[in-house]
């Protein structure tokens, strides 16, 4: 038996985030649908990870084989692969898997984060927030 998988044939290119470590969230709450940090890439295509006041620097590693991100879907959907292979439900309790996203690469962060800090501006000038990376 066949499997049916759809797809409009553009799928978005997703990638994972690999941290070292641990992750600690004040006052115990879950870091479910919380912000992590902000990711950039510098015009070299480097990425960097500020995490509060820790910058993490990183590389792009394309993995040896890639994962398909996919949902489960019930239906009877009619699905061709090809003119000769019909991938057909035959009954209405049939499911249709969507690929909706294809993971190919990852993110590594395996430095120690670095700390940011603040310079405070003289009395007799105007503050400016500058942002130095201490190593």
């Amino acid at each position: 038996d066949a499997l049916p998988i759809s797809g409009d044939g553009t799928v978005p290119r997703w990638a994972i985030i690999e941290l070292q470590g641990q992750l600690e969230v004040k006052n115990g709450e879950h870091l479910s649908n919380m912000p992590l940090g902000t990711l950039t890439f510098n015009e070299k295509g480097t990425p960097s990870l500020q995490i509060g006041n820790h910058n993490l620097e990183g590389k792009v590693v394309e993995l040896s084989k890639p994962f398909a991100i996919i949902s489960k879907q019930p239906g009877d959907v009619e699905m061709r692969d090809d003119e000769d292979t019909q991938c057909a439900p035959t009954t209405d309790n049939t499911v249709v898997y969507n690929v909706v996203g294809l993971i190919q690469s990852k993110i590594l962060f395996k430095t120690r984060p670095r700390p940011l800090v603040t310079l405070a501006a003289p009395a007799n000038k105007k503050p400016r927030n500058t942002l130095l990376s201490c190593s």
